[in-house]
């Protein structure tokens, strides 16, 4: 490992969002001492850390544990831009309900029939 390696604070992703990745090197730290026994004293850098363990993580095993957790952002980003974009769960289901309803698609009865009694107990005005 390069000992001149620093935690970069912040990325940009896909040229419009700009990601703080602080929270990755706190969380790399959280997770390989299994909880938060360590300080920071400046910027997120191995030498600035207190610990508060008797035998921390090396700075090789924290640099790895960041990556991993960076990686596993970036190979995740299409998810939080479709969860933006989905409609909400009451809509999804109520148009897999309609669906099913005039017949586009087959009904699964159980979830089918437990949602018609409820509009059935209470109809459209």
């Amino acid at each position: 490992m390069n000992e001149s390696f620093k935690f970069s604070s912040k990325i940009k992703h896909n040229e419009s969002e700009l990601i703080s990745h602080g929270s990755f090197y706190i969380q790399a730290l959280e997770n390989l001492c299994g909880g938060p026994y360590f300080t920071i004293l400046g910027d997120d850098e191995y030498e600035n850390i207190q610990w508060q363990i008797d035998n921390p993580p090396s700075k090789e095993e924290v640099a790895a544990e960041y990556e991993r957790l960076n990686n596993e952002w970036e190979n995740t980003f299409y998810k939080r831009q479709r969860s933006n974009e989905y409609p909400s769960i009451t809509s999804q289901l109520d148009m897999l309900w309609n669906s099913m309803h005039i017949g586009e698609i087959p009904k699964s009865e159980d979830f089918y029939n437990s949602i018609l009694e409820i509009k059935n107990k209470y109809p459209k005005g």
